[in-house]
């Protein structure tokens, strides 16, 4: 049976008797009790299994066992879990009962500001099934397992959790060790020859000083199972002891190891601890800011040891955000056999992932690293490594030698180089053909990089005349600022790339073409092509031996979509022919020097310049259509068979950049199963100014998208006596942005008996959504945003109603009021407002909003007002009016 409870219990008899049958319990804001046990069932909770606390301010304890008459506690309890308990001292104090928490499985503790520790030695030898430990956000945490005064505990008597798995420490500004006592014994004991990391020699000295720092791990403490270890936030200088001894054998198990924030960390393993991780699957580093290297040496003449060093069920390696990292290691060889996934991020000083700095002359040799390194040379054997990661790394200068390891690398199938603003390449030109099994290629932001593939060395191989197919699928080249060249010269079949799918180009403005013509001739994988702000002057660079007309097939290809390539004179820059059977999209956005379809000619019927589509051809298979001013006027005059356009569902109209130019309402006769409009980057003052003839209302009723984009002169969509919404009475969704004059969205007596989503974001000049008789219509509107409209003061206007009147919004479930900087409330008339199924609410930057309503207002499913769209921090009191005058105090 469960039961949850809040606030205070002590004098309901019924809830006392449950409490002793039940066996999941949730207590939240309990109020009135000290200690949980002793005052709220006096027989130890005999069927309790599972126990959450949280948001309390009173309790101290959770067992007191220094009460008259001490009692089994928990006997069957399973899992417990405190949370935000801010006067908690400690789970139990005094010593348990024999018998007592036997059964506790899982034990996790959150918020609880006042807790030192989690329980004392004695009570660790009871829990002999323990398999999870969570501490987290504990501001003076310092030990989990604490040796009171008076224990008579036996000086070398180890702390065991034998049949731990998982241990979680996060945010504990005063951790120190996992017990108490193993600390006095590391700051009592007497070492001749103290270990201290010398770190211009990589290694573990000896030094005659004393405060060698404490450990989080010694071989003290047993943990002979543990598999999943996190650590993030707690200030300890070292994990484990340098010499490990006996500890390499009590994390023998461990397969996952998670550091993150620990600022005092200078490395994390010694050589001689990695031979006892041989299960590890998963190692994580993050924002460690001190960190130098991974794993460094134990001492003086180790060099045979790490010749050959392997970490042989590793999987996943993630090192990010460690400003200090120089290398991984310090040997000549590492192994990862199993390495499938590679991270590395933010790590501004690592330039070559294992360091040769075991020769004497290490200055010259650091000298020689500085100026010659690549991340990854043949010391790296990772032969099955299928992703890599290199994110944020401006000074590195070469991902990969010349030369590496015979089968290292060859499975990568995923690569993302970003921020490597040195990287003069991309892959290693004399061994491209290593990465034939690439299947995804992400490259971003690399400053001066001129080209991706480097095609030079394979073009004088002598065996030339063998072709290698790459898998490759998707390409991405994204602001790349130098890029001449994705290919610098014309593989003519000696590498082929028949399997791309994708390929996407933005912000890369000194491209001049995109594919060379053989690899252009060979796409039959293709399905689509982007490309977006760039240099490109043709899609397919010419090729002088391709002689008269060649034709370029894409069998595949669904999309294409060009915007903002202001130099695009041609698709090939030579007559040619291109067939395109199945494109369903096209969308040509500002490239003003190409024409998009032969729908120009001169007076002698010739076409002036060869466009990039054939219009008949292409428009029978067409779903979307992006079309500017010039051809929607000549798609309306233009002779087609009335099944031409049959399969178009999607119209965007764009570029109506002369302040004369009116709305193409003819174009609405061609398109009869249009079912999305999209009107954007025009000067219309009105978008309807005019009766529509009948074909034209009949079409405009198909309608169930309607967006309106960057009209900045748009003042109003139609006039009153136009009546438009009725013919838009099968409307769903409604999208206005950036129409900076318009006044308001529609007539005040208009309808939208259909409209599920309305989204209105930059509209300077709006001073309210709607008036309440359009509220009252909105009966299928689920989703309401309105975010950066600075005039805005209300979202629902009075237009002459009574004030008391009721309007019910009886879908809406989402609302989100972002930036409004007048906005003053939902409404200012006092209507009783109703929204039987909101639940969420979003309410960010509205600083004169006081209040959401000053009429009734019901909210019955509401539960928190979120305060950003990550829903990071949420605010409830009472009622959605209160929430909101709350934001403000």
């Amino acid at each position: 049976m469960k039961l949850k409870i809040s606030a205070s219990i002590q004098s309901e008899e019924g809830i006392q008797l449950l409490l002793k049958r039940t066996e999941d319990l949730h207590l939240d804001g309990l109020e009135g009790v000290k200690s949980v046990s002793y005052e709220l069932d006096g027989q130890g909770f005999p069927s309790l299994k599972h126990l959450h606390i949280q948001n309390s301010l009173e309790i101290r304890y959770i067992v007191d066992s220094t009460m008259l008459s001490p009692i089994v506690a928990f006997p069957f309890l399973v899992s417990l879990s405190l949370d935000n308990l801010n006067m908690l001292e400690k789970i139990c104090n005094g010593q348990p009962v024999a018998e007592s928490f036997i059964k506790l499985r899982i034990l996790k503790v959150k918020s609880c500001p006042m807790l030192k520790n989690l329980f004392s030695l004695h009570m660790q030898r009871g829990l002999l099934q323990l398999e999870e430990i969570s501490i987290i956000d504990c501001e003076i945490m310092e030990v989990i397992v604490a040796e009171e005064s008076g224990g008579g505990a036996d000086e070398d008597e180890a702390i065991k959790l034998t049949q731990l798995r998982t241990l979680t420490l996060e945010y504990l500004p005063q951790f120190t060790s996992v017990s108490s006592k193993s600390n006095a014994a590391s700051i009592s004991q007497t070492r001749p020859e103290p270990l201290i990391t010398d770190v211009r020699s990589n290694e573990i000295a000896s030094d005659t000083g004393v405060g060698t720092p404490m450990t989080l791990f010694n071989k003290k403490i047993e943990f002979p199972n543990l598999e999943d270890l996190k650590l993030s936030s707690i200030e300890v200088e070292k994990i484990w002891q340098d010499q490990p001894g006996e500890l390499s054998y009590w994390f023998v198990r461990l397969t996952s190891l998670i550091v993150e924030g620990c600022r005092n960390l200078k490395y994390l393993f010694t050589t001689s601890m990695v031979e006892s991780l041989a299960q590890l699957k998963r190692l994580e580093l993050c924002d460690c800011v001190s960190m130098e290297e991974i794993i460094i040496k134990n001492g003086l003449g180790e060099e045979e040891n790490v010749r050959g060093m392997m970490l042989p069920k590793l999987e996943f390696l993630k090192l990010k955000g460690l400003p200090n990292l120089t290398r991984f290691c310090t040997g000549h060889l590492i192994q990862c056999c199993f390495l499938q996934e590679l991270w590395i991020e933010d790590c501004p000083a690592l330039k070559t992932f294992i360091s040769n700095s075991l020769s004497t002359d290490a200055v010259a040799n650091n000298q020689f690293e500085e100026t010659n390194s690549t991340l990854f040379d043949e010391k790296v054997a990772f032969s099955n490594i299928e992703e890599l990661h290199i994110l944020g790394m401006d000074n590195l200068n070469m991902i990969w030698d010349t030369e590496f390891h015979s089968d290292s690398f060859c499975k990568l199938k995923v690569l993302w180089v970003k921020q490597g603003n040195k990287l003069l390449n991309i892959f290693p030109p004399n061994m491209l053909r290593r990465f034939q099994n690439l299947k995804l290629l992400m490259v971003d932001y690399c400053a001066s990089l001129e080209e991706v593939f480097d095609l030079r060395s394979l073009m004088n191989e002598k065996e030339s005349h063998v072709v290698t197919a790459f898998k490759l699928k998707n390409m991405y080249v994204w602001n790349l600022q130098k890029l001449k060249k994705v290919w610098n010269t014309n593989p003519h079949g000696i590498l082929s790339f028949q399997n791309l799918h994708l390929v996407n180009a933005r912000n890369c403005p000194s491209l001049k073409s995109l594919f060379p013509a053989s690899v252009a001739l060979g796409l039959p994988q293709l399905e689509e092509l982007n490309l977006y702000r760039c240099g490109v002057e043709e899609i397919v660079a010419e090729e002088e031996r391709l002689g008269e007309a060649p034709k370029f097939v894409f069998p595949k290809t669904s999309s294409f979509i060009l915007w903002g390539l202001r130099k695009l004179k041609s698709f090939y820059p030579g007559r040619h022919t291109t067939e395109w059977p199945v494109l369903k999209k096209i969308d040509v956005f500002r490239c003003n020097e190409v024409p998009v379809f032969d729908l120009e000619q001169d007076q002698l019927g010739i076409q002036i310049q060869q466009p990039l589509f054939s219009f008949e051809k292409v428009i029978p298979n067409l779903e979307e259509l992006y079309l500017n001013v010039k051809d929607a006027v000549k798609v309306c005059q233009g002779q087609f068979s009335a099944d031409l356009f049959h399969k178009l569902r999607v119209l965007k109209l764009q570029c109506f950049d002369d302040a004369s130019a009116e709305f193409p309402f003819g174009i609405l006769n061609r398109f009869q199963n249009m079912e999305k409009l999209v009107v954007t980057t025009g000067y219309f003052k009105e978008l309807f100014p005019c009766q529509l003839v009948d074909e034209e209302e009949h079409n405009l009723a198909r309608i169930r998208f309607l967006g309106l984009w960057n009209l900045p002169y748009l003042e109003k969509i139609w006039n009153q006596d136009l009546r438009v919404d009725q013919l838009l009475q099968n409307l769903e969704t409604l999208e206005v942005s950036s129409c900076d004059s318009l006044i308001n969205l529609a007539p005040s007596a208009s309808t939208f008996g259909n409209l599920t989503a309305l989204h209105v974001w930059d509209c300077k000049a709006l001073k309210y959504l709607v008036t309440s008789s359009t509220a009252r219509s909105l009966v299928q509107l689920s989703v309401m945003s309105i975010e950066g409209c600075e005039m805005v003061t209300e979202i629902v206007a009075s237009n002459g109603d009574e004030a008391g009147n009721e309007i019910i919004f009886r879908k809406l479930q989402s609302l989100k009021l972002d930036c409004l900087e007048s906005l003053t409330s939902f409404c200012s008339v006092d209507f009783t407002f109703r929204f039987p199924c909101l639940t969420e609410v979003i309410v960010t930057n509205c600083p004169k909003m006081m209040t959401f309503s000053p009429g009734i207002l019901s909210t019955p499913k509401l539960r928190k007002v979120w305060l950003s769209e990550e829903k990071d921090k949420g605010h409830w009191k009472r009622d959605l009016n209160i929430t909101i005058q709350q934001l403000h105090i």
